[in-house]
Protein backbone atom coordinates (compact mmCIF):
# COMPACT_ATOMS: atom_id res chain seq x y z
CA UNK A 1 0.00 0.00 0.00
CA UNK A 2 2.54 2.18 1.40
CA UNK A 3 4.26 1.29 -2.21
CA UNK A 4 0.92 2.63 -4.15
CA UNK A 5 0.73 5.66 -2.69
CA UNK A 6 4.65 6.76 -3.48
CA UNK A 7 3.99 5.77 -6.59
CA UNK A 8 1.35 7.94 -6.71
CA UNK A 9 2.90 10.48 -4.95
CA UNK A 10 5.58 10.20 -7.71
CA UNK A 11 2.89 10.58 -10.64
CA UNK A 12 1.72 13.53 -9.03
CA UNK A 13 4.76 15.23 -8.20
CA UNK A 14 5.82 14.53 -11.99
CA UNK A 15 2.62 16.07 -13.18
CA UNK A 16 3.35 19.03 -10.66
CA UNK A 17 6.10 19.78 -12.57
CA UNK A 18 4.64 19.97 -15.75
CA UNK A 19 2.07 22.16 -14.63
CA UNK A 20 4.84 24.86 -13.35
CA UNK A 21 6.57 24.13 -16.61
CA UNK A 22 3.33 25.30 -18.70
CA UNK A 23 2.73 28.11 -16.22
CA UNK A 24 6.41 29.57 -16.58
CA UNK A 25 6.38 28.87 -20.36
CA UNK A 26 2.81 30.91 -20.15
CA UNK A 27 4.34 33.70 -17.83
CA UNK A 28 7.05 34.30 -19.86
CA UNK A 29 5.06 34.41 -23.32
CA UNK A 30 3.20 36.73 -21.26
CA UNK A 31 5.98 38.64 -20.08
CA UNK A 32 7.53 38.57 -23.89
CA UNK A 33 4.44 40.08 -24.80
CA UNK A 34 4.73 42.29 -22.50
CA UNK A 35 8.05 43.89 -23.16
CA UNK A 36 7.45 43.48 -26.87
CA UNK A 37 4.00 46.25 -26.77
CA UNK A 38 6.03 48.00 -23.70
CA UNK A 39 8.87 48.28 -26.50
CA UNK A 40 6.13 49.44 -29.32
CA UNK A 41 4.72 52.01 -27.03
CA UNK A 42 8.37 52.97 -26.17
CA UNK A 43 9.26 53.17 -29.66
CA UNK A 44 6.39 55.33 -30.72
CA UNK A 45 6.55 58.02 -28.03
CA UNK A 46 10.67 58.14 -28.69
CA UNK A 47 9.28 58.43 -32.62
CA UNK A 48 6.85 61.53 -31.36
CA UNK A 49 9.19 62.98 -29.16
CA UNK A 50 11.68 63.07 -32.02
CA UNK A 51 9.03 64.35 -34.76
CA UNK A 52 8.50 67.67 -31.94
CA UNK A 53 12.26 67.84 -31.53
CA UNK A 54 12.51 68.53 -35.67
CA UNK A 55 9.29 70.63 -35.41
CA UNK A 56 11.01 72.85 -32.88
CA UNK A 57 14.58 72.80 -34.87
CA UNK A 58 12.42 74.05 -37.65
CA UNK A 59 10.87 77.10 -35.33
CA UNK A 60 14.23 77.88 -33.91
CA UNK A 61 15.76 78.18 -37.50
CA UNK A 62 12.98 80.00 -38.60
CA UNK A 63 13.48 81.93 -35.58
CA UNK A 64 17.17 82.62 -36.10
CA UNK A 65 16.93 83.79 -39.71
CA UNK A 66 14.14 86.50 -39.31
CA UNK A 67 16.31 87.52 -35.68
CA UNK A 68 19.81 87.58 -38.31
CA UNK A 69 17.14 89.60 -41.33
CA UNK A 70 15.84 92.00 -38.14
CA UNK A 71 19.50 92.39 -37.08
CA UNK A 72 20.41 93.34 -40.80
CA UNK A 73 17.57 95.86 -41.17
CA UNK A 74 18.94 97.23 -38.33
CA UNK A 75 22.27 97.68 -39.18
CA UNK A 76 20.69 99.19 -42.25
CA UNK A 77 19.22 101.54 -40.78
CA UNK A 78 21.31 102.45 -38.48
CA UNK A 79 24.20 103.07 -41.27
CA UNK A 80 21.53 105.19 -43.31
CA UNK A 81 20.88 107.25 -39.59
CA UNK A 82 24.76 108.07 -39.74
CA UNK A 83 24.22 109.15 -43.59
CA UNK A 84 22.05 111.37 -42.68
CA UNK A 85 23.57 113.08 -39.57
CA UNK A 86 26.24 113.86 -41.77
CA UNK A 87 24.28 115.91 -44.42
CA UNK A 88 22.86 117.28 -41.75
CA UNK A 89 26.33 119.02 -40.60
CA UNK A 90 26.74 119.41 -44.63
CA UNK A 91 23.72 121.14 -44.42
CA UNK A 92 24.26 123.27 -41.40
CA UNK A 93 27.69 124.42 -42.28
CA UNK A 94 25.75 125.50 -45.79
CA UNK A 95 23.24 127.32 -44.03
CA UNK A 96 25.64 129.03 -41.70
CA UNK A 97 27.76 130.39 -44.62
CA UNK A 98 24.67 131.10 -46.55
CA UNK A 99 23.46 133.47 -43.36
CA UNK A 100 26.97 134.41 -42.78
CA UNK A 101 26.64 135.88 -46.75
CA UNK A 102 23.71 138.17 -45.44
CA UNK A 103 25.40 139.06 -42.45
CA UNK A 104 22.97 137.42 -40.24
CA UNK A 105 24.55 134.93 -38.03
Amino acid sequence: MNAKIEKMAEKMGARMEKMDEKMDARNNKDMDEKMETRDEKMNATIEEVNGKMEMMDVKINKQIRLTEKFLREVETNKNEIEEIKEQMKVMKILSDKIWSQWGIS
